[in-house]
C-alpha cells in the first residue's frame, strides 16, 4: 500500500517517535511510505536513511486551505491508498484534503489524553474518518464522549517499545557515576516539560519519598518547549524547596543512556 503519514510538528516527542517507528516498521513490511511535514521538521532528518519520500508544506493550522489542497495533489499524484494524521491542528486539513483528492482512507491517531479544543467542523469530520486510534483507553473513552462518536470508530492500539533496544543498556555504574548517584534505587520520569506531563507532581512525591527514606535518588529528563523555561525554572525552585534537590538532567537523546541508571535493585 501508498501510506502518507502527515505531521506538523516542529520537535520530537514521544508522538514524533511513534511516527518515525511507524515509518520504518510499514517500510520493513514492503509498504511505500510518505511523509508530509513542515520545512525545517526535525523527522526529515531522523528519516534521511530510509526510504521514505517527505514531502514540505506549510501545515500551518486546522484550517490551511492552501495545505490541504496541495495536501489532496500529493495524495492524488501518488495515488495514496491511507491518509494518517497525528497532529491535532492537522485533522481538518487531511480531511478536507481527503475529500478534495476523492481518493484514500483518513486514518488519525490521537497521541494526546488531554481534551480535544472544541471546533465547529471536529464532530462532523471525525464521524467521516474510518477509524479513529486512541493510545489508551482512557484516550478512546474521552474522544467517543466528546465527539459523539461511535463506539466501534474508535479503536485503542497503544504506543509500542522495540525490546531489542534495551537488551544491552549501557554499563550502569558508569551512567551512575556521571550523575553522582548512589542511592541503590533511582526513579526517573521522561518526557517533554510542560504542566500537563506531571512533572510537579513527580517532584512533590519525590519530597514525600525522600523524607522517609534514603535509598531513592530521583531524575527528570527532558526540555522545555520554547525560549523562556518559565516552567523549568518553576520546577527547580520547587525542588529546593522541597529539599528533593537538583534532579533534572536536560534533554535525553537515547533513552536508552537514561535506561542505564534508573534500573531498580534485582529482584525489587
Amino acid at each position: 500500500m501508498r501510506i502518507l503519514q502527515v505531521s506538523s510538528a516542529t520537535t520530537v516527542g514521544g508522538g514524533e517517535v511513534h511516527v518515525l517507528d511507524l515509518c520504518q516498521a510499514l517500510l520493513e513490511r514492503g509498504h511505500e511510505v510518505h511523509v508530509a511535514v513542515r520545512p525545517g521538521s526535525p523527522l526529515v532528518s531522523r528519516l534521511a536513511s530510509h526510504s521514505v519520500m517527505c514531502h514540505h508544506l506549510p501545515l500551518r493550522n486546522s484550517l490551511d486551505i492552501d495545505s490541504a489542497w496541495r495536501l489532496s495533489r500529493l495524495i492524488q499524484h501518488h495515488r495514496i491508498d491511507i491518509i494518517h494524521g497525528h497532529v491535532a491542528r492537522d485533522y481538518l486539513v487531511c480531511a478536507l484534503a481527503g475529500r478534495l483528492a476523492a481518493c484514500g482512507q483518513l486514518v488519525l491517531t490521537r497521541h494526546h489524553y488531554l481534551p480535544i479544543k472544541g471546533h465547529w467542523g471536529y464532530g462532523k469530520i471525525f464521524r467521516r474518518v474510518g477509524k479513529i486510534i486512541a493510545v489508551s483507553e482512557s484516550v478512546r473513552r474521552g474522544l467517543i464522549a466528546s465527539l459523539d462518536l461511535q463506539p466501534d470508530q474508535v479503536v485503542t492500539i497503544p504506543n509500542w517499545v522495540n525490546p531489542n533496544a534495551y537488551r544491552e543498556l549501557p554499563d550502569a555504574q558508569r551512567a551512575r557515576a556521571r550523575f553522582d548517584l548512589h542511592q541503590p534505587l533511582v526513579v526517573g520520569m521522561v518526557g517533554q516539560i510542560t504542566p500537563a506531563k506531571g512533572q510537579e507532581e513527580f517532584v512533590r512525591a519525590a519530597s514525600l519519598i525522600a523524607s522517609s527514606r534514603e535509598d531513592v535518588a530521583f531524575l527528570v529528563a527532558g526540555e522545555e518547549p520554547g525560549k523562556d523555561y518559565r516552567f523549568t525554572e518553576h520546577l527547580r525552585r520547587l525542588a529546593r524547596e522541597l529539599a528533593v534537590g537538583d534532579i533534572f538532567t536536560g534533554s535525553v537523546t537515547r533513552i536508552t543512556n537514561f535506561g542505564a541508571f534508573v534500573q531498580l535493585v534485582p529482584g525489587r
